[in-house]
């Protein structure tokens, strides 16, 4: 037998001499254990066969079941395996391997325990042209079985946390070597490590401490983050499709929320900046997955998108505008109203979160491509375009809540003010509301919206805390014309109720304030409008009707605090004082001031004197109050019917104006004096000749060539038009 142990090689009689007598002590012997340390740095070659003959150690020590010998074993591995470098690890990192795979296959828990921790300190060290044929398959399958266990023992918290540490140690020397990636992305084994972190990150165990929940939880962030930081943005998706099975499979979306949340938000995290997106990306492509699960997602959606979306330009924001608006139309219809009030209520939010993260240069975009998804109003519009419609316009308006343009201009652009304008056509009452709230936030840069008085009695902007905004001249020809045409026909349809007038009275004034003295021309010339249909448009209930007259009242209040002027706050005052005795529903004090209107009589006739007269756009006088030929009542029944009243007006308005050329000035003979003018109420002469002739009159002894002297540029005259209108002396024609 002594011939025989002196032909075993050296390096075997080394590793023989290392393992202890008593097979329960688990600590090489550490004088021979320098001798085989040096043996192996000296002889490099010998290092594989090193290796090969402790495995043999260690599966006759497993049959055995000599537990200490098996740590021995592996000990021994792991210093050899300390003392070599980079190049020499791959030598014996295929025996220590198969050590560790040997060692997790018993059933003792110690000895598992043991064989992560071992793994997670191999996992530290760098090796240089690792082989291609190695495989980690075995090894994340034990250890995501240890990272979940569930076994009632007293070493149940220490297995969870290293099978938790050595999934994470598999991570990180994945990351150092790249030809290894390919294994981890296989579909199986990344369902496996996710399913781990999840269980271990969420609290479904109650038997365990908090303090020990803790340490869990924090072992799993640490570990789904590093497996994201793995992916890059290249194989994000993958890691996101395994997460997102989860939680169907568990119901996560309904039933733990705030754990989804929790979840993205840590994945978010380990991401850059830029590349967070794609969590986003990934919950609204979720959604065609299944419909029970579509709010609980859209719910994730608005907790993340504010980390998610920072900083998210292109392509990416209008599609996920557009795959939300396409779901919700595919809920409003198959779904029931509660179930479709849920799901709206999810999508509006989502919206309105992910536009409050995104630059004010992009909404514009957003809101026109919202409101392009807006049918237009139909007599006989079914049931789900209607419920589409709302829905559509709640986004549109979480939107424009998360919009505060710098400039009136920005906010309304041509493609973006014309596609706004479309919104105003609806009758439904809702939806008016929801239109007014959405003009409201992008016409009231100054916060004057919950400042505006429903009443007549205030003097002073300041006095009630409102500003006054300022826009060009050539913003308000632009768009004049078309707005008006709108503000009339919405007008008309107008829903009777108390908000929705005073959501209407609050547009209006909004545009006053917001716009200043450049729109005063068009503005009046929009209150003559707004008062003619209440008085014309018979087909409008008496309530409507009156409603429009104090909408006029109260505007024209406003209006000469906007642009003051002697001539013109003297008119207004004289209407609106001889309202306030004669006819108070006619003013906003009365008639907002009441819940519910009562009218006892079908039909209104206004007199003429509680009516402000305007000319050409611009406001001219009140007639006097010595001039009326009736008495008024101190109800809604008048002396003077709507007919008669109309006839005057007929006959006192123009509707057009002679044209005035150099010759025609040229021509006449001598100017009119003012006496001529004052005694000519008798003639038979027309409006348009009465304004002309006292127009001449200022002018006639003045030679053609010097007026033209004397006029300076067009550009000039448009931005003093306003207020000369209210300055000039108009001759008394009565």
């Amino acid at each position: 037998m002594a011939c025989v142990t002196c032909r075993k090689p050296r390096y075997k009689r080394l590793v023989d001499s290392l393992f202890p007598v008593n097979p329960a002590d688990s600590n090489p012997v550490n004088t021979d254990l320098e001798k085989l340390i040096f043996l192996a740095r000296s002889s490099p070659d010998h290092l594989d066969r090193i290796g090969e003959y402790l495995e043999y150690w260690l599966r006759r020590s497993v049959v055995r079941e000599r537990h200490g010998h098996i740590q021995v074993a592996v000990k021994i591995t792991e210093r050899l395996i300390s003392h070599c470098d980079s190049q020499q690890v791959k030598l014996l990192a295929d025996s220590y391997l198969n050590m560790i795979r040997i060692v997790l296959e018993s059933n003792t828990r110690d000895l598992q325990i043991f064989a992560t921790n071992s793994f997670v300190a191999f996992s530290n060290h760098e090796e240089e042209n690792t082989p291609y044929h190695r495989q980690y398959d075995f090894l994340i399958d034990r250890f995501a079985i240890l990272a979940c266990t569930s076994e009632q023992q007293e070493s149940h918290l220490q297995i969870r946390v290293s099978g938790l540490k050595a999934l994470k140690g598999l991570l990180a020397k994945m990351r150092r070597e790249q030809e290894l990636q390919l294994t981890i992305w296989e579909p199986d084994h990344l369902s496996k490590i996710v399913s781990a972190f999840l269980f271990n990150m969420q609290d479904q165990a109650s038997e365990i401490q908090p303090v020990e929940l803790d340490e869990l939880a924090l072992e799993a962030k640490g570990g789904l983050q590093e497996l994201v930081r793995l992916a890059g943005l290249g194989h994000i998706d993958d890691v996101m499709r395994p997460i997102m099975r989860h939680f169907d499979a568990s119901l996560t979306w309904t039933g733990h929320r705030h754990f989804t949340e929790k979840v993205f938000l840590c994945a978010m995290e380990a991401m850059q900046k830029q590349d967070r997106y794609k969590v986003l990306q990934g919950l609204v492509n979720h959604l065609d997955a299944d419909v029970s699960i579509k709010e609980g997602v859209l719910t994730t959606l608005s907790n993340c998108v504010a980390m998610g979306a920072d900083g998210s330009v292109g392509p990416f924001v209008l599609e996920v505008f557009q795959t939300l608006i396409r779901h919700l139309r595919t809920m409003c219809q198959s779904s029931s109203d509660s179930d479709l009030a849920s799901f709206q209520a999810a999508t509006v939010r989502a919206m309105g979160e992910f536009a409050r993260v995104l630059p004010d240069y992009q909404k514009p975009d957003i809101l026109i491509l919202i409101n392009d998804h807006i049918a237009p109003p139909q007599a006989n519009s079914s049931v789900e375009n209607q419920r589409l419609t709302g829905a559509i316009l709640k986004c549109l308006r979480a939107v424009a809540d998360t919009y505060r343009p710098s400039v009136l201009e920005m906010g309304y652009a041509e493609p973006l003010f014309l596609s706004l304008l479309k919104v105003l056509r609806f009758s439904d009452p809702g939806f008016q509301l929801d239109v007014a709230h959405i003009w409201h936030r992008l016409i009231d840069r100054h916060q004057n919206k919950g400042k505006i008085p429903f009443t007549t009695t205030w003097e002073r902007l300041e006095d009630l805390g409102l500003s006054l905004g300022t826009v060009s001249q050539s913003f308000i020809d632009q768009v004049a014309t078309t707005l008006h045409a709108y503000l009339c026909e919405h007008a008309q349809i107008l829903s009777t109720s108390l908000e929705n007038l005073k959501a209407f009275y609050q547009l209006l004034s909004l545009l006053l304030l917001e716009c200043g003295s450049a729109i005063v021309s068009d503005a009046t010339s929009y209150l003559s409008r707004l008062q003619d249909t209440a008085l014309t448009n018979t087909a409008l209930t008496v309530r409507h009707r009156v409603a429009l007259h104090a909408i006029v009242a109260g505007l024209a209040h406003l209006l000469v605090r906007v642009c003051p002027s002697s001539k013109l706050e003297e008119g207004v005052g004289a209407v609106v004082s001889l309202r306030r005795s004669l006819g108070p529903y006619l003013l906003p004090d009365v008639f907002f001031a009441e819940q519910s209107l009562e009218l006892s009589v079908s039909n209104v006739d206004v007199p003429e004197d509680l009516l402000f007269r305007f000319i050409g756009g611009s406001p001219l006088r009140v007639r006097s109050l010595a001039k009326r030929d009736g008495s008024v009542s101190g109800g809604i029944d008048v002396s003077v019917s709507l007919s008669q009243i109309m006839d005057v007006a007929s006959q006192d308005t123009p509707h057009s104006f002679e044209q005035v050329t150099f010759e025609s000035l040229n021509l006449k003979d001598e100017p009119l004096s003012e006496n001529a003018l004052q005694n000519d109420t008798a003639s038979e002469l027309s409006w348009n000749e009465k304004v002309f002739r006292a127009a001449h009159a200022d002018v006639g002894s003045q030679q053609v060539q010097d007026i033209v002297n004397s006029t300076g540029s067009r550009e000039d005259m448009r931005e003093g038009r306003s207020h000369s209108i209210y300055e000039m002396e108009l001759p008394k024609l009565y």
